[in-house]
Order: structure tokens, then sequence, then C-alpha cells
């Protein structure tokens, strides 16, 4: 991922995507204290910027502001991560239709290399999950794209942070290989133009955040808020 400003991002654009990408990774991890001062020094911008960015999080709820203490990461909240799910569900689910439909061949082309690349990075350590979890981002936002619906992706990227943070720690604890798995089965289903086959494909992949909760919890205990609420 781009750590510089790119063309035409404002200093708080920056400042937030930076931000929500340090959150994602775990560089920045749940619970963690947040300095405004800090953030601005590393960014190498001003603290006006850097804090409009806290303030875009605090709204999604990705920070949490302490009285008299500052800022800090919020903790991964299961019922956040379940509307986001939940959202995406609805949304991927109703592209595939138009997915089946407007598909060209050079298009099928560019899933299948996205999923080779996925492939290929199987074998490596969790230095790479960063580039793996840009592909897997790659193959969905290139759905939308095919259905003619990409501002459509865009607007639902901002609340999938709660549901990006899970995905990103189901890599730490070996959900690659099925991952591709499930993502080859998707396309398979789209290559034959099945719309069913591709909901059924894409509702078991994207209801994966849930059922793998628990695995979730027990690597990564401190992380999670209200662990001993029930669990569904």
């Amino acid at each position: 991922m781009a750590r510089t400003r790119s063309n035409g991002e404002t200093q708080r654009e920056y400042a937030s995507r930076i931000i929500r990408e340090k959150i994602i990774s775990m560089e920045l991890e749940p619970g963690q204290s947040i300095s405004e001062n800090e953030l601005s020094q590393t960014l190498g911008i001003s603290r006006t910027p850097v804090r409009e960015a806290l303030r875009e999080l605090v709204n999604i709820q990705m920070i949490e502001v302490m009285p008299q203490r500052g800022c800090r990461v919020a903790l991964i909240d299961y019922t956040m991560i379940e509307e986001a799910r939940f959202t995406r569900q609805v949304l991927e689910t109703s592209i595939l239709p138009k997915v089946c439909n407007l598909m060209q061949s050079s298009d099928l082309l560019e899933l299948r290399q996205i999923l080779q690349g996925q492939e290929l990075l199987l074998q490596s350590g969790p230095e790479e999950n960063a580039r793996f979890m840009a592909l897997d981002n790659a193959f969905h936002a290139k759905l939308f794209e095919i259905a003619q619906m990409s501002m459509t992706h865009q607007m639902m990227l901002l609340m999938q942070i709660h549901f990006d943070r899970v995905r990103r720690i189901a890599l730490h604890i070996g959900r690659n290989s099925e991952i591709v798995k499930e993502h080859n089965a998707i396309l398979d289903a789209i290559e034959k133009r099945d719309v069913e086959l591709a909901r059924e494909q894409m509702m078991h992949h994207l209801s994966q955040a849930s059922l793998d909760r628990t695995a979730v919890e027990d690597a990564f205990p401190h992380y999670i808020l209200n662990r001993t609420d029930d669990k569904k």
C-alpha cells in the first residue's frame, strides 16, 4: 500500500487513509493509544488534518475518545462487523446477475490472474499478508467494476473497515488457502454464468467472518470487545 500522498489527495484524506491502513494492518492495534503529535510527525503534516482524520474515524467508531486520556484504537466489535458483513453480502450478491451477464473474456482473464497472484503468496509468511489482502480487495473490486457499480463499491468501503480488520486477522490464523478456494469457486460459477451458484458461493465466502469468530477470539482475546457476550 502506498504510504505517500497521492496526486490530488488532501492532507486530511492522506491522514485518514494511512491511519485506516495502520488499523487494518494491526500496525495500530486494538486498544492502542494514539498520539496526534506522533501521527503528525510520522506523516509529515500538521496536526489539524490529523485531528480531522481522527474525528472522521471516531464518527465510524474506529477510534474512541477517552476522557482526559486522548484517543485509542477501538476494540473489535462483532456487532459492527456483522453489520458490515451484512451490507457487503447484500451488495455483492446483488451485483452477480450483472457480473454474469456483462463479463468479458478479458475480465475473466484479469480475475484469474488476481487469483494466481494469491496462490503464489500461499507459501509466503505473514509479511506478505498485506499483498494477499490487496489482491483479495482487487478481486472484489473487479466484480463491482464489471457490474458497472464502482461508485457503489467506493461507498461501501468506508463501512468495510470493521470487516477488514477481521479479514486481516484471519490471515494470521491460516485462512489464506481457504480464501483462494472460495474465490475460485465464485469465479467458476461466474464463468458458467450460473447466477444462483455464484450467489451461493459468495454467501459462503462472506459468512466465514462469523464462523471464524471463535478462532479469532482465541488467538487475540485482548482485541475483542465484550468477548463474553452470547455468540451466534
